[in-house]
């Protein structure tokens, strides 16, 4: 495991996905600590769509438009260059799977 960003966060590199998608599609997780928050300020975007499931306690994710609470068993899709953020405001561990599309 390596270090997203910031204290708290991190994000796991151990899923891996077949030759054909190599290159057009991320797999992993993000293992969000209490209080933490990615980015730490401001929004980020990524290059291709992304479908995130929460596995384990609750994400927040906030956009332009405002947040929503994504529980565990709950997934969010965002969309293509859509800016946003995730944060857990929650006492325990929370954690992220996520499958990014380019």
């Amino acid at each position: 495991m390596g270090i997203l960003t910031g204290l708290n966060v991190e994000k796991n590199l151990s899923y891996q996905v077949t030759e054909a998608l190599k290159g057009s599609t991320d797999v992993g997780e993000v293992i969000y600590q209490p209080g933490s928050r990615v980015p730490e300020v401001d929004f980020c975007a990524h290059d291709g769509s992304e479908l995130c499931y929460v596995s384990k306690g609750e994400v927040v994710f906030g956009t332009e438009e405002g947040e929503v609470v994504v529980k565990e068993g709950e997934f969010h899709y965002l969309k293509k260059g859509e800016l946003h953020f995730c944060r857990n405001d929650y006492e325990n561990e929370s954690r992220l799977l996520y499958i990014l599309v380019k």
